[in-house]
């Protein structure tokens, strides 16, 4: 069997290892060393790789020097050697061409990783660029500003991703507030910032994702992003978007991707660039020569676009001419998707992580990231590194998507304690709320009612069960009330509250008292986000309806 080798298999990367499984070769994954600076999400990563393909990849590290490096990677006489993320791109390149592979020539290294030589790398082939300059201290980097008449400007490390470390400056006196913090601290790979500061650029943001072999270049996916500025300038991603049918200038942005390709000599494998798109039509933001990241998982991206990267790009190795006819094929999609990338206002305590029972009752939901709130800290996030997690959406409807995507910022925004909370919450208990009985005979509840109570004294002409006896229940029914006063916890109540709906026919009600919804997270607001999430209709109270949330199922 033959070997292929992926350096530093990490999020969306990781795909490699069944992608090559499947086409029945051996992968061999080759983790480069970490500076000490570096952040612990890489070893969480790794961590969880090692722990599901023990018994599947052949795992090595790198060595002190690349000549050990390349003696260790030689005994494996690799296919090919690929990229699995952004921190192994150098080392995979350099030991493809030490090693003879197909690949990239290594002295355009700096094209592909460094920020400042992909913009000078445009500007020599005639290509648009975006003006900058590598900067050392502040008294240069205000001469720039100055120098170019500015109103606003961009400042980032040279090599990096994830807008780790980027900082938006919408005047002189952001730039000097903010170039100090950036220039004393690292890059996401734990090596000491090089600092470029560029001409702003005010525009819609995309992704063009793109494999290619032998200088013959393939639209892979095209993406919308929506980015945030935060409090410092800090610019924090809040979701992507499919591109399902090329909208007004994406025809321009698509051969200008090509052309970018060409220009930084960029001829073999994957390509995750991002794009801008003002009125002078697109600019390079960066390119990135490997999948694109957020975790994103192969069946996701095969429900939207029909295939994934890293399975093109290993076809592509294997099979060129399929690559070459593929290439001029027209670009198709069969879904569309979202992919969320949750924010935290604020350093947060997290033990429960209720989002998950809520999410997965929407119509687009198809899987999260959340490995980074189980650590039971979420830090308020200022780059994709400290975002609280992942959601990717994807539907055949636009207007599904766009309806949870809308539901989702707005819980985030408004209600983060529904999603993420500690489970500590106290609120002081009402006093004078209605009895279960008063409910029944209030609103007529006299034809097929059940109860979902722990009230063990409750005596009422109706379908009495508890959080374990509902399990035993086949029928369904007109009625449903909620009568939980004394629950574990907020996932229990998600639960016990959904199963409860599925007893109820289309057309029937669900009615919550105050009793019952007392102490949930944000009250009558978490109540609603669950309605939400799972389509049920929230009635508008009436004149009497001060105590109770009443529910119909659509």
């Amino acid at each position: 069997m033959e070997n292929i080798l992926i350096v530093d298999a990490f999020s969306t990367g990781i795909n490699y290892i069944d992608d090559v499984v499947s086409r029945n070769y051996k992968p061999i994954v080759l983790y480069e060393a970490l500076p000490e600076k570096h952040l612990k999400v890489f070893d969480d990563w790794r961590a969880r790789v090692k722990n599901k393909y023990k018994d599947v990849a052949v795992f090595l590290d790198e060595q002190k020097t690349f000549e050990e490096t390349v003696e260790l990677v030689k005994r494996y006489n690799p296919k090919f050697i690929l990229p699995g993320s952004e921190g192994g791109v150098i080392l995979a390149m350099q030991l493809t061409g030490a090693l003879g592979l197909p690949g990239n020539d290594v002295k355009n290294i700096p094209n592909f990783t460094q920020k400042d030589a992909m913009q000078e790398g445009l500007k020599k082939a005639g290509v648009r660029y975006i003006k900058g300059e590598l900067v050392n201290s502040l008294e240069e980097a205000l001469n720039f500003f100055d120098t170019n008449e500015l109103k606003g400007c961009v400042i980032k490390p040279t090599h990096g991703a994830g807008s780790v470390g980027v900082r938006i400056c919408t005047s002189r006196d952001e730039l000097i507030r903010n170039f100090n913090e950036i220039i004393s601290s690292v890059n996401m790979f734990g090596e000491e910032i090089k600092l470029l500061i560029q001409e702003k650029i005010d525009g819609t943001e995309f992704i063009v994702n793109t494999v290619s072999y032998n200088g013959v270049h393939r639209l892979a996916s095209i993406w919308k992003y929506e980015k945030k500025v935060v409090e410092g300038g800090g610019k924090i991603y809040d979701y992507a978007i499919s591109i399902n049918s090329l909208e007004t200038g994406c025809t321009r942005l698509v051969r200008y991707a090509f052309d970018t390709l060409d220009a930084l000599g960029i001829n073999y494998g994957a390509v995750h660039g991002e794009y801008m798109v003002d009125e002078k039509g697109p600019v390079l933001i960066e390119t990135n020569c490997r999948p694109m990241g957020t975790g994103m998982s192969a069946p996701y991206a095969d429900s939207i676009f029909g295939h994934h990267e890293t399975d093109n790009i290993l076809d592509s190795y294997l099979n060129p001419e399929w690559h070459y006819q593929k290439a001029r094929e027209p670009y198709v999609t069969y879904n569309h998707g979202v992919i969320k990338v949750l924010i935290t206002k604020e350093d947060s305590k997290v033990s429960v992580l209720p989002i998950l029972d809520i999410i997965r009752h929407l119509r687009s939901y198809h899987s999260a990231e959340l490995s980074g709130a189980l650590s039971g800290l979420l830090p308020r996030t200022i780059d994709l590194e400290t975002s609280s997690g992942t959601i990717f959406l994807t539907h055949e409807d636009p207007m599904v998507i766009h309806r949870d995507l809308e539901f989702i910022r707005k819980i985030e925004k408004d209600y983060f304690g529904i999603f993420f909370n500690n489970d500590n919450f106290k609120i002081d208990r009402p006093s004078n709320m209605d009895s279960i009985e008063s409910i029944i005979k209030k609103y007529k509840c006299v034809r097929g009612v059940i109860i979902l109570t722990n009230d063990n004294e409750l005596n009422v002409n109706a379908v009495v069960v508890n959080e374990k006896s509902i399990s035993d229940i086949k029928h369904v029914f007109n009625y449903g009330i909620m009568d939980l006063t004394n629950v574990t916890g907020t996932e229990e109540y998600i639960d016990l509250f959904y199963r409860l709906t599925n007893h109820i026919r289309k057309g029937g009600k669900i009615i919550v008292p105050l009793r019952s919804y007392w102490y949930f997270p944000h009250t009558v607001e978490g109540i609603e986000a669950l309605c939400e999430a799972n389509n049920l209709e929230i009635e508008a109270p009436t004149v009497d309806d001060k105590d109770v949330i009443i529910i119909r199922k659509k």
